[in-house]
């Protein structure tokens, strides 16, 4: 069910794209988390009330609810409607991750021919072009090694939820200190860094990549000249 929040902040790396995203990016995030958070809370809440101690043990709950409701064949219905609603995330990923990618390389937190197509209506095309690979790659060494579907569930859930637990921790620096923001960002960053605790050794994959990106820009950032004597 953490896939049934996952992912709203995506919208905030396309903002270079918005006609005001000064206006366009606080609200989309508004109503991005009122429309998501009601979704989230109401699939919850119907899981557990329906499918008991169940909704822990299923693979797919909202499958297992639409066949209590509709019956057996509503289950093709629900996986034709996954299979279309995780393309349309796909594409969201895509657009907003090679847009990040080439942002984070004209930051210099990755190298620098990854920002080529970076600015306002390019496409950055070298940045896709590397998701593209790493994502057939990733494909790859799942069917190699026969991973199956929920050690790569896991493995995704704690990379979302190390991004919002530096969100989150970013809002706790940034924020007025014991302002109602800063309150809830405690609220928020307390519940997903239990959330990453739960996530098991899955997380070390997401933490062994935020070791490397803070590798990497050590290793890339110039050195400071000692001052003449």
């Amino acid at each position: 069910l953490v896939w049934g929040f996952a992912g709203w902040e995506a919208v905030a790396s396309l903002a270079g794209d918005y006609r005001d995203p000064r206006r366009d990016v606080p609200r989309a995030t508004a109503i991005a988390v009122a429309v998501v958070g009601v979704l989230y809370l109401g699939l919850s809440t119907t899981s557990v009330l329906v499918l008991g101690p169940a909704a822990g043990r299923s693979e797919a709950p909202l499958s297992d609810l639409m066949a209590i409701a509709l019956g057996e064949q509503a289950r093709v219905v629900t996986a034709v409607v996954a299979v279309l609603l995780t393309v349309g995330a796909m594409n969201a990923y895509f657009a907003g991750g090679s847009r990040l990618g080439a942002a984070l390389a004209r930051d210099g937190a990755l190298p620098r021919w990854l920002a080529v197509g970076g600015g306002s209506g390019q496409v950055p095309r070298r940045s896709i072009a590397l998701i593209r690979g790493l994502s057939t790659l990733s494909v790859a060494v799942s069917v190699a090694l026969d991973l199956g579907l929920a050690p790569l569930m896991l493995l995704a859930t704690g990379c979302f939820t190390l991004v919002y637990v530096l969100g989150t921790g970013a809002a706790l620096r940034l924020l007025p200190r014991r302002s109602v923001g800063w309150w809830t960002a405690l609220v928020a960053f307390a519940s997903v860094v239990a959330l990453l605790l739960a996530n098991g050794a899955h997380a070390l994959w997401a933490l062994g990549l935020a070791a490397l990106s803070l590798a990497y820009q050590h290793a890339a950032r110039p050195g400071v000249p000692s001052a003449a004597p």
